[in-house]
C-alpha cells in the first residue's frame, strides 16, 4: 500500500508541472490577445432616453473608442445624419484613462511569463542536478510572480470598469434630469478583451494553486537531495 501511494505521488509530481505550464501559457496568450488594438473591451448600444427611438452606440478597445452616436439620428446612406448632437465621450475620443489599464496588463504579461519561464527552468534543471532546494526556491519564486501577475491583471480590468463612467460626458449620465440621462452604466456590456483578461486571472490562480500543491508534495516526496546532504561512498566487498 505504501509503495502504491509513493508511485501515485510520483506520477502526480510528474503531471503537475505540465498542467501548470499549459495553464500559464494559456494565461499569457489571453493577456497578449486582450492587448491587441483590434480587440473590443466594451460596448454600449442603448436608447438615448426612453421613448426617443434614437440609439447611441460606442465601443472601446484599449487603444481607441468609436462613437457612432456623434450624430444621434437615423443613418441614411443618401443624406447626412440628422438628429440631436450627443457628446457621449468626455472629451470626445480621449483615451488617456486607458493608459493605467494597458500598463497593468503589460506588467501582468511580464510577471506571468516570468512564472512560466521559472517553471520551465525548474523542470529542465531538476533532470540535471536533482537538487531539491533549488527546485523549491524556483517554484516558490514562480508562485510569487504568478500571484503578483494575477493581481496586476485584476487591477487592469477593475481600472477599466471603473474608468468607463468617467469617460462619459456629464450630460450623457445626468442623474438630475432622467429625460436627458443618456447613459446607463448597468447596461454597459463587457466584450472579448475584458473577458479574456478575466479568464486569464482565473487560469493564473488555478496555475498558482497547482504550484502550491506541487511544492507541498515535493518537499517530503520529491526525488533528489538537499544541498547539505553528502553522497555516501559504498566500498564493495572483496
Amino acid at each position: 500500500m505504501v509503495e502504491l501511494w509513493k508511485t501515485l505521488v510520483k506520477k502526480i509530481l510528474e503531471i503537475i508541472p505540465v498542467i501548470c505550464i499549459a495553464l500559464l501559457s494559456m494565461s499569457v496568450v489571453m493577456l497578449v490577445v486582450s492587448l491587441d488594438p483590434g480587440v473590443k473591451w466594451s460596448e454600449y448600444n442603448q436608447e438615448l432616453y426612453y421613448g426617443s427611438g434614437i440609439f447611441g452606440y460606442y465601443f472601446n478597445t484599449l487603444w481607441s473608442s468609436l462613437d457612432v452616436a456623434k450624430f444621434a439620428g437615423l443613418k441614411d446612406p443618401h443624406h447626412p445624419c440628422t438628429g440631436k448632437y450627443i457628446d457621449l465621450l468626455k472629451p470626445l475620443h480621449d483615451e488617456s484613462w486607458k493608459l493605467p489599464v494597458r500598463s497593468a496588463l503589460h506588467v501582468g504579461v511580464g510577471l506571468v511569463s516570468a512564472t512560466l519561464f521559472l517553471l520551465m527552468v525548474s523542470v529542465v534543471t531538476n533532470e540535471v542536478i536533482k537538487l531539491k532546494l533549488f527546485k523549491i526556491i524556483t517554484n516558490i519564486t514562480a508562485l510569487g510572480t504568478g500571484i503578483i501577475g494575477g493581481y496586476y491583471s485584476y487591477k487592469a480590468i477593475d481600472e477599466f470598469k471603473r474608468g468607463i463612467p468617467e469617460a462619459i460626458s456629464l450630460m450623457a449620465r445626468s442623474l438630475d434630469d432622467p429625460a436627458n440621462r443618456y447613459y446607463f452604466p448597468e447596461k454597459e456590456e463587457m466584450q472579448v478583451g475584458y473577458n479574456l483578461a478575466k479568464y486569464s486571472i482565473i487560469t493564473t490562480i488555478i496555475g498558482c494553486v497547482f504550484i502550491l500543491v506541487y511544492i507541498c508534495l515535493y518537499i517530503p516526496f520529491g526525488e533528489g537531495k538537499w544541498i547539505w546532504q553528502k553522497k555516501s561512498t559504498v566500498i564493495p566487498d572483496t
